[in-house]
């Protein structure tokens, strides 16, 4: 069996800098997805954020894009 996730469970590594990172694809508004990073200091802090991030995804609660203005 190998370590890799499957799809849609988002991923959870270390950086050089010993920061931990948890990524997972989300809904933006309008359509599409996008992937959101947040980071931790510790596996277990990085794992939890990984579990909200995906929860959110779950429930379709949607992040606003990158892009979004004032006037939009």
């Amino acid at each position: 069996m190998s370590g890799r996730n499957l799809n849609n469970e988002g991923s959870v590594y270390q950086r050089k800098d010993g920061r931990w990172v948890a990524a997972a694809y989300l809904p933006i508004v309008g359509a599409g997805t996008k992937r959101v990073h947040v980071y931790a200091k510790t596996l277990a802090e990085a794992n939890t954020k990984l579990r909200e991030l995906l929860d959110r995804a779950e429930k379709n609660i949607p992040v606003a894009p990158a892009s979004l203005t004032i006037k939009a």
